[in-house]
């Protein structure tokens, strides 16, 4: 995921291990008993990667 990285992951690979890292983090809120904060993570999050992949 490292810009200058010399094995950098395709970006079905990357999109595997955001899925992974921030879905896991918002499980992991939610399951703490932060719903708002874990569905408000889960929007910012999602809107992210939606524009960071596509533009």
């Amino acid at each position: 995921m490292a810009p200058l990285s010399e094995s950098r992951l395709n970006e079905l690979e990357r999109i595997l291990v955001e899925i992974i890292l921030f879905g896991g983090i918002a499980c992991l809120t939610f399951f703490t008993g932060n719903k708002k904060i874990a569905a408000t993570y889960l929007l910012i999050i999602t809107i992210n990667t939606v524009f960071d992949h596509v533009l």
